[in-house]
C-alpha cells in the first residue's frame, strides 16, 4: 500500500521519504498504521520499487516455529542451565508485545538476558524495535542467527539484512553472531570495513556471555581495511566509466548529479577510483563512490589544487594506482591525527547513505570516514607531482 496513517493523518510513502530527508528524520523510529485495519505497518524502501507500506509481521509462536528453532531453544536451555544460569522459555513481556525465546538470569548478574534465535528473515525496523523494547525493560538482548539460511550468509547483497545484527566486541571489532548446532558453539564472523569476513571465532555459550560483559575498548586504530587494492585492470576502469554514464545505478546517478551541480564531469574523477569496486559495511554506496565523494569534498576546499590535479590527472594511471595503495598502507601504520578533517568528514557524511544499524557505530563510522578523507587528501597532494 502507498498510504498510511501517521500521527492521525493520511500520508504517502513517497511523501514520508521526501520529508524525512528534508527534516532529518529516522524513518525506522516512526510509527505508521493501516488506514483500514489500524494495525501497525512499516515503511519499505527498495532500489527497484517506489516506497510503500506493509503490515508488520507478527512474531512467530511455537506452533509456527521451525524445527531448527524449537530444537535449539531447548539445547541452549540445557547448556545455559549447566553453566549455572536460570532459563525460562517463551517468556511474555510488555503485556504480550514481546516473547523472548529464552529469558536468562544469574544470581551474580542483576541484568536479565533475552536470547533470540533467528531463523526467519526480519526487517531492520523490526530488529531495532525488539532491541529497543528489551532495553526499556532493562534487559540485555542477544541474537544468534541460523547459518543455514541463505539470507544470513555474509555476501554483498545481504549486507543490508545483516547490518542490524552486527555488534562490536572488545578486542574483536565488528562481528556477526551465529549458532552452530553441530558443535554447540557460538561462531562469531569478524568483519572488515568492506563487509568481508576477516576471521572466525568459535566459543562456548558461556564464554560468549562472559565476553559480552567486557566493556568496549577505546581503539586507537579503527577497523579499516587496508591496503586498498583495485579489482579492475586499467582498461576495465575506463569501461566502468562508460557503464556508469550509460546505465547508472541509483547511487551512481546521484554522484553524476552532484558532479553536474559542481560543474564537473565523471572523467574528472581519478580513474584509479573506478577500480575500487568493493562494497562498504557502513554505507550503501560502493567504495569507489565513497572515494569520489571524498575527492570532491577535498577539491571543493582547495581550488588551486583542484585545477592543478585536473591538468595532470591522467599522466600515469598505473602510477596513480600505486600511489593510492602506498598511501593507504602508510596511513594504516602511522595514521597522522593532524590529517583528519572534521569539517570534510561532516560534509562527506551528507553525501552518503549509512546502512540501518541496531548498535551505535557512530565512532567507528566517523573514524573510517576520517581515514578515507586523509588518504584521498594525501593522494591529491602527491599524484600531480608524480
Amino acid at each position: 500500500m502507498y498510504y498510511a496513517l501517521f500521527q492521525g493523518e493520511a500520508v504517502t510513502a513517497q511523501g514520508i521519504v521526501r520529508q524525512s530527508e528534508q527534516e532529518g528524520w529516522n524513518v525506522q523510529q516512526l510509527t505508521f498504521h493501516c488506514p483500514k485495519c489500524h494495525r501497525p505497518v512499516q515503511l519499505i524502501q527498495s532500489i527497484h520499487k517506489r516506497p510503500y507500506f506493509a503490515h508488520v509481521v507478527k512474531e512467530r509462536h511455537a506452533e509456527n516455529e521451525s524445527l531448527w528453532h524449537q530444537q535449539n531453544k531447548r539445547l541452549l536451555q540445557v547448556l545455559l542451565e549447566q553453566a549455572g544460569y536460570t532459563v525460562a522459555l517463551e517468556v511474555v513481556q510488555l503485556a504480550g508485545e514481546r516473547r523472548a525465546d529464552l529469558w536468562v538470569t544469574h544470581p551474580q548478574q542483576p541484568t536479565p538476558i533475552a536470547f533470540e534465535l533467528q531463523s526467519s528473515r526480519l526487517s531492520a525496523m523490526e530488529v531495532s524495535k525488539r532491541n529497543s523494547d528489551y532495553q526499556k525493560m532493562g534487559c540485555r538482548m542477544f541474537w544468534l542467527l541460523n547459518p543455514q539460511k541463505d539470507y544470513y550468509q555474509l555476501t554483498v547483497k545481504h549486507l543490508t539484512t545483516l547490518a542490524p545484527f552486527v555488534l562490536e566486541l572488545s578486542g574483536f571489532g565488528l562481528v556477526l553472531p551465529y549458532w552452530l548446532e553441530s558443535e554447540e558453539r557460538v561462531v562469531l564472523t569478524v568483519l572488515d570495513t568492506f563487509g568481508q569476513c576477516a576471521g572466525l571465532l568459535r566459543m562456548t555459550l558461556r564464554d560468549y556471555l562472559l565476553l559480552q560483559t567486557v566493556s568496549p575498548l577505546e581503539r586507537d586504530t579503527p577497523s579499516s581495511s587496508f591496503p586498498i587494492t583495485s579489482t579492475l585492470t586499467v582498461q576495465q576502469q575506463w569501461r566502468k566509466q562508460q557503464q556508469v554514464l550509460r546505465h547508472p545505478t541509483q547511487y551512481e546517478h546521484r554522484l553524476l548529479q552532484t558532479l553536474y551541480e559542481q560543474r564537473l564531469l565523471l572523467v574528472d574523477i581519478p580513474t584509479v577510483f573506478f577500480g575500487m569496486t568493493q562494497a562498504c559495511f557502513y554505507v550503501n554506496e560502493p567504495f569507489w563512490i565513497v572515494l569520489s565523494y571524498a575527492w570532491l569534498v577535498q577539491k571543493k576546499g582547495n581550488d588551486e589544487k583542484f585545477v592543478s590535479s585536473l591538468v595532470t590527472e591522467n599522466k600515469s594511471v598505473i602510477t596513480s594506482q600505486q600511489k593510492l595503495a602506498d598511501i593507504a598502507r602508510q596511513w594504516a601504520i602511522s595514521k597522522p591525527r593532524h590529517a583528519s578533517n572534521s569539517e570534510a568528514v561532516a560534509t562527506l557524511q551528507q553525501y552518503l547513505h549509512p546502512r540501518t544499524f541496531t548498535y551505535p557505530y557512530q565512532t567507528g563510522y566517523l573514524s573510517w570516514l576520517q581515514d578515507i578523507v586523509g588518504i584521498v587528501n594525501q593522494f591529491i597532494s602527491i599524484v600531480p607531482d608524480s
